[in-house]
């Protein structure tokens, strides 16, 4: 178990569901759901199905997969849902799944009848190390990445590495994006046995356990993002902006972690310029970046689209752009004034390569 945060605890499973059966034992409720997509129902809930089948009754409730789902119709389709099953105030719903199941669920739990308890079980690596802990829920507006939501903890997050194998390579280092970032941001240590240690499904969970209690610390010492929890936000700006540029595209799909690892890279040169971060930690950084994760193709974007996206990041302020960005490789600063020429100049030089 790691440390309580804000009321939750985080549950580590080893190779069975005992812990999250104790644990609902402890805390009845009325009626329990599930909320999961089409690829977590199939793969996840008949694992738990069968763990819970002779202590509780469950009802499954099924959305679309994707970011593109991630909209407040299909908060209402489940909002819809919870009530023609006829949950009540002591029902809880346990989102099974990555991000958007997460982020998803806890916004539907924190509002059906003014909050239901939830529980959090990731199935992705990115919902493991980021999505799932921290209270963050909500959906996107007009491709806006998370600009409608609230910050509302759940009862528990469950982690079950074995879930790690129901995903393809691409979804896994989707994932390893966030760990490699509390490194960066946090933790020197952490950063140099990734670079020391290439990564798999056999030996993540050491690494696992790392990455969630980082993320679990800062959150508890600012659960509301006033101050330190900015820093969790390093390659955010210029990555969720560049997430909601190809959004709705019929062409590029990027991922959440994909979009992170360049806006990390260009954030890591703004880094160099803002924040003092030396030119040997800024190209020991963004070389092993591209070698681990490669390069992504943005030079089809608008830039002033791109910049309209990046306008309504929710550090900014007077608008103007806020950044966080590094000092050094395991540190962070927050509320770092950026010019939009400085990051045309970045936004090119990655194009450039």
């Amino acid at each position: 178990m790691i440390d309580q945060l804000k009321g939750s605890r985080i549950l580590f499973a080893e190779n069975n569901f005992d812990s999250l059966i104790d644990f609902l034992n402890d805390n009845s409720s009325s009626q329990i759901f599930v909320l999961t997509d089409e690829n977590t129902r199939k793969h996840c809930l008949p694992l738990i199905t069968h763990a819970l089948k002779n202590n509780f009754t469950i009802n499954n409730i099924e959305i679309e997969s994707g970011e593109h789902n991630k909209k407040i119709e299909t908060c209402i389709f489940v909002w819809n849902k919870l009530s023609e099953f006829g949950a009540d105030k002591n029902s809880l719903l346990i989102n099974l799944g990555g991000g958007v199941v997460t982020d998803i669920g806890g916004f539907v739990a924190s509002t059906y009848l003014r909050g239901i308890n939830f529980i959090n079980i990731p199935t992705s690596l990115m919902g493991m190390v980021d999505a799932s802990i921290g209270g963050k829920n909500g959906v996107d507006r007009d491709s806006i990445k998370n600009q409608i939501g609230l910050i509302s903890f759940p009862l528990l997050v469950f982690i079950f590495p074995e879930f790690l194998k129901t995903l393809n390579d691409r979804n896994f280092k989707n994932g390893l994006a966030e760990i490699y970032k509390h490194g960066l941001i946090a933790d020197k240590n952490l950063w140099n046995r990734l670079l020391l240690n290439k990564i798999n499904r056999t030996n993540i969970k050491e690494i696992l356990v790392s990455a969630i209690e980082i993320k679990s610390s800062i959150v508890s010492e600012d659960p509301f993002e006033l101050g330190k929890r900015k820093i969790l936000n390093f390659g955010h700006s210029i990555g969720h902006a560049l997430e909601s540029c190809l959004l709705n595209s019929e062409g590029q799909q990027l991922f959440h972690g994909e979009a992170i690892v360049a806006g990390m890279i260009m954030e890591t040169w703004l880094s160099e310029k803002y924040c003092g971060l030396t030119p040997e930690e800024s190209n020991e950084i963004t070389n092993n970046l591209f070698t681990i994760f490669g390069k992504e193709n943005f030079s089809q974007l608008d830039f002033d689209e791109f910049l309209g996206y990046l306008k309504h990041d929710k550090k900014n302020q007077h608008q103007q752009f806020n950044f966080s960005l590094l000092n050094a490789i395991g540190s962070c600063k927050w509320n770092i004034p950026v010019s939009k020429s400085d990051v045309k100049i970045v936004f090119d030089r990655y194009n450039a390569i």
